[in-house]
């Protein structure tokens, strides 16, 4: 996974840029208070002082800015790391991670994993609040819509903080073959580094709706679309989560074809 992190060669370079433009024009002032032209001498350091005061201003936005992106990247990914945990705790409960959705007898999604997911999440309460006895947009739940679960937002995401984040790749050859729920105990090795979950920038999907993306309508280059693409709004790339719950941080220029092989579980045989 890459991140940007503080580091003391940001310091060096600031201290040195300093005494680059110090250094001049303080000799010059110096130069000329030795001359006795104490008016320039006093203009020169006025300049002196507004220059540095600019430049140091500069310098402190820029690097604030990029650590707070980066923060917000960091922050992101152990989104993430928490629900790939939960998603360990489900499996290690039931012997099988969650399935995509339930549907009812139609075969319509009405119940999300995100919603299965809550008790292993800290979100007991909520998931208690949910009415499994109606559909995710009933009476009932339509008002749990509004609740915002931190852990499906991404800082950097969509300014609806209700919108998920983060989704899963839904189609019959991947880990979320819709109804029909992936377990890993004996096919972990196999299928540890294909991707579980990934981010999706501006995925204007409730995180209670049952919808996620269909692998046979995705763009497989990152960030190609902003809806149909594993997708972010940190620059370089997106973050994802394996099966084996590794995090991990694909990049723009990862080849179409290699996240589709990520993605792609051959049939159990």
């Amino acid at each position: 996974m890459w991140s940007r992190t503080e580091s003391w060669s940001e310091v060096h370079l600031l201290v040195f840029l300093s005494f680059c433009v110090i250094g001049p024009l303080w000799g010059v002032s110096t130069y000329l208070a030795i001359r006795n032209s104490r008016r320039i001498a006093i203009a020169v350091a006025m300049l002196v002082f507004l220059a540095t005061s600019s430049f140091l201003s500069w310098w402190h936005i820029a690097i604030f800015s990029s650590r707070t992106w980066g923060a917000r990247s960091l922050y992101c990914a152990n989104n993430l790391r928490l629900i790939s945990l939960a998603m360990k705790a489900y499996h290690n409960k039931y012997g099988r991670f969650p399935p995509a959705y339930i549907a009812d007898a139609q075969g319509k999604p009405i119940h999300s994993w995100r919603v299965l997911l809550l008790p292993f999440l800290d979100q007991e309460a909520l998931f208690q609040r949910y009415s499994f006895s109606e559909p995710w947009d009933g009476p009932n739940n339509r008002q749990l819509q509004r609740t915002i679960v931190s852990q499906y937002h991404c800082p950097s995401g969509s300014a609806e903080p209700t919108a998920t984040s983060y989704v899963a790749v839904v189609g019959p050859t991947t880990a979320w073959p819709g109804i029909r729920p992936l377990s890993i105990l004996k096919r972990g090795n196999e299928i540890g580094d294909k991707l579980l979950l990934a981010e999706v920038a501006n995925s204007k999907i409730n995180w209670i709706e049952p919808k996620d993306l269909p692998y046979s309508t995705m763009d497989f280059q990152v960030n190609g679309s902003p809806i149909n693409s594993i997708s972010s709004h940190h620059s370089r790339g997106a973050h994802a989560v394996t099966v084996a719950g590794r995090v991990i941080f694909v990049e723009n220029e990862e080849p179409p074809e290699k996240i589709r092989q990520l993605l792609t579980i051959a049939p159990k045989t």
